[in-house]
């Protein structure tokens, strides 16, 4: 148990008290999952991101893809949308399902690549300005490109 006036303390809200006790950070810890301080603190060495490096895994570039293509795009938990190349690296969505893409909204973007996020550019609705969008944020995305063209 902790009292109130520790966490204050602890997040800055009271000036006094210097560190904060092993005890706490103990209590602390537990309560966002981990056995002890110490556990926490080698949770956090390991968990270090890579801030850069090569992309290996499945892309499709809109240089590659006919006009009137189409493509299944799905992310996770239940987004899946279907979307049709319109050249230019144009892409105009057909049906959209679980996802704050629409029917009809206009994108462009140059490339899809498995399992990482999809980030278009200039999404264009009726009645709205030109925004960015991301799919697939956490989890990335996956695509099935389409044999039949319109």
């Amino acid at each position: 148990m902790l009292s109130p006036t520790t966490l204050k303390r602890f997040w800055g809200y009271l000036k006094e008290g210097g560190e904060p006790r092993l005890s706490t950070l103990n209590v602390l810890s537990q309560y966002v999952g981990y056995k002890d301080w110490d556990e926490f603190c080698d949770s956090r060495k390991q968990s270090v991101q890579i801030q850069s490096n090569f992309i290996l895994s499945r892309c499709l570039r809109a240089e590659t893809i006919n006009i009137g293509q189409r493509i299944i795009l799905t992310w996770l938990p239940d987004r899946k949308c279907l979307i049709e190349y319109e050249g230019n690296q144009k892409f105009r969505v057909l049906w959209a399902e679980n996802t704050k893409l629409r029917t009809g909204d206009l994108f462009y973007c140059s490339v899809f690549m498995e399992g990482e996020p999809l980030y278009i550019d200039r999404l264009l609705r009726n009645n709205m300005s030109e925004v960015s969008y991301v799919a697939g944020k956490v989890n990335g995305i996956r695509f099935e490109l389409q044999n039949e063209q319109v």
